[in-house]
């Protein structure tokens, strides 16, 4: 039997969680900002705001049930279990953008999100940018596995944007879902996309 200790939450998706619950708005990410050329840096203090986090998120019961639905789909995605999956699909239009590093991405991201009456700066940098999910070519060491890392992500991405955009409104019949998807290419067929693709 796997536990959380095998496959522990990614601190993306618990600080997600933890902000949601608390609810506090998603403001000032700089994912999008093309104009100061600003990267992301290393932060120190990520595993201390995920654990922070993670208690806040096990002591509330919605965050309890969000937890049990990304390791729900984990599950499903492990078991080969497609109904969860045609279900979102069903429900969401996933735009990916993929393309090489410094094309272009982030910008025709930000403009998708415009184009859909949302703010970049208020969509986090987990929901649409590349950084997550986790997806990266196989390997396979003591303790690494990529390939359970990158299907766990995903999993836990596909509960963040059934959170994040559980209310927005349809486009043509669904909720249309931005997202830059550069390292997509290393696992092409786990990106969400249109069903019957």
């Amino acid at each position: 039997m796997l536990t959380d200790r095998e496959i522990p939450v990614s601190p993306a998706f618990i600080t997600f969680l933890a902000q949601v619950l608390a609810q506090r708005p998603f403001e000032r990410e700089i994912w999008a900002d093309q104009c100061s050329e600003a990267l992301l840096r290393h932060d120190g203090d990520l595993q201390l705001r995920a654990t922070k986090a993670a208690e806040a998120v096990m002591s509330n019961p919605t965050g309890r049930n969000l937890l049990a639905r990304s390791y729900g789909l984990l599950y499903s995605l492990l078991a080969g279990d497609s109904a969860p999956f045609h279900e979102l699909q069903s429900h969401y239009h996933f735009v990916g953008i993929l393309g090489m590093p410094r094309s272009g991405g982030s910008y025709l991201t930000a403009e998708l999100y415009r184009a859909i009456g949302m703010a970049p700066e208020n969509v986090p940098d987990a929901i649409a940018h590349d950084s997550f999910p986790e997806v990266a070519p196989f390997d396979l060491q003591p303790g690494i596995n990529t390939w359970l890392l990158s299907l766990k992500t995903m999993a836990e991405y596909l509960t963040m944007v059934d959170v994040f955009f559980s209310q927005r409104p349809r486009h043509a019949g669904k909720v249309v879902v931005p997202k830059k998807l550069t390292k997509g290419v290393y696992a092409g067929g786990i990106v969400p996309s249109r069903a019957g693709r």
